[in-house]
């Protein structure tokens, strides 16, 4: 959890009836209560400065699951302002190529004939109609989760856009219902988009763009806020940071309450959303004596 506050008030705020030590007692009791990292704080200017922490160590790379849907909106901004995209002009066209190169069939194929209606808003905002390859369904119970199921039967698979949008539940050849007319939430969208920005940003191959880029315009002092981001498209956990991660759900069988539940550390497809779920970072916050732990789901 981080707070903003203005600056001018960040030292009133912070000696104010004993305000840092009462916010030390929460973030204690909290990252106790979940055994996870929590860190709450103030921003003031270009730094952001921790008014307290408990769980975490300098050093401790953290996944940000679907948080990184944030960047790749941007991203999509970025190139309408620019003037290469029409938010509400339909995307085949530009989707089309990439699909191809992947091995995919076109749009319409994969999704129907409402697909060439398809604009980047509706992926955007979730209104697409495009099923979700990430397929968690609480009820009815038990609670089910075909995407985990397939994760950890082949925890070393290298999940790209490809495998996801052609999962038997995704390229159904139809959408869920028509685009604009409703919201509902699909991870797709943001692979799509992935795609969508790779396509039009030039990249040959998926994995080529960078994402990163999108940073650039910010000036330095901004930029500097974001400088222990990393983007990350191919691999496990493991091979970028020592924190592990674990999956507490109840879909197939889990149990909510075990801990500390299954470990992820090792499973490829915890990155497999891309622009979906792609981004790490390292939280600057006080050191603590016990060890972190950060709870992610399998394509969280």
């Amino acid at each position: 959890m981080l707070a903003f506050v203005c600056q001018s008030a960040v030292a009133s705020l912070l000696d104010s009836d004993g305000l840092r030590t009462k916010l030390q007692a929460i973030a204690d009791a909290k990252a106790n209560q979940y055994d996870c990292a929590i860190a709450i704080g103030v921003q003031t200017g270009s730094e952001a400065v921790a008014v307290a922490s408990q769980g975490s160590a300098v050093t401790d790379r953290f996944v940000w699951g679907s948080v990184t849907k944030q960047f790749t909106g941007v991203a999509l901004l970025q190139l309408a302002e620019a003037g290469k995209l029409d938010l509400d002009a339909p995307v085949q066209a530009h989707l089309d190529p990439i699909l191809a190169r992947l091995g995919l069939r076109s749009l319409t194929a994969l999704f129907g004939k409402g697909a060439s209606k398809i604009t980047a808003r509706h992926l955007a905002s979730m209104q697409s109609g495009v099923p979700d390859f990430d397929t968690a369904k609480p009820y009815p119970r038990p609670a089910v989760d075909p995407f985990r199921a397939e994760v950890y039967a082949e925890p070393t698979h290298d999940w790209g856009p490809a495998g996801l949008i052609n999962q038997s539940w995704v390229a159904t050849g139809s959408l869920e219902f028509t685009p604009g007319e409703k919201t509902q939430y699909s991870s797709t969208n943001f692979v799509l988009l992935g795609l969508l920005l790779a396509q039009l940003t030039g990249a040959r191959a998926w994995d080529a763009y960078e994402q990163r880029a999108l940073l650039d315009p910010l000036p330095a002092a901004r930029r500097a806020l974001y400088r222990n981001l990393t983007f990350g498209v191919h691999g496990a956990p493991a091979e970028r940071t020592q924190l592990h991660g674990y999956d507490r759900t109840s879909y197939n069988g889990g149990d909510p309450a075990a801990r500390p539940g299954r470990d992820v550390w090792r499973v490829a497809g915890v990155y497999a959303g891309w622009t979906a779920s792609d981004v790490r970072r390292i939280r600057a916050a006080a050191p603590a004596a016990r060890r972190s732990r950060a709870w992610v789901g399998a394509s969280a």
